[in-house]
């Protein structure tokens, strides 16, 4: 119950954080996307909420392992993602 609860939970953030940080698509204004800058911040900003850290130490502990994990997100290297796809990318930066 415990797992589940914490699942829930991140879901929560991570929901609550692709909304502040996610923009309209140029392309198609109906269309949500997180822009590489965008979520690079984001990613942040579960570090230091998830594991109340400093977001100095967020910062630095992003900055080892987004290049990484967005170039496997990123596969058509835009320079985007759609917002339905943050989850992943969250989930594995949290993951890390």
């Amino acid at each position: 119950m415990a797992e589940s609860s914490q699942k829930t939970a991140d879901d929560d953030l991570q929901g609550e954080i692709l909304e502040k940080f996610s923009t309209s698509s140029k392309a198609d204004k109906n269309a949500m996307i997180l822009t590489k800058e965008n979520a690079e911040e984001a990613s942040v900003e579960i570090y230091s909420r998830k594991w109340s850290m400093d977001s100095f130490d967020a910062q630095d502990k992003v900055k080892n392992l987004f290049a990484k994990i967005w170039k496997e997100h990123d596969i058509n290297n835009k320079g985007f993602i759609d917002q339905s796809e943050g989850y992943t990318l969250f989930a594995d930066i949290i993951k890390e």
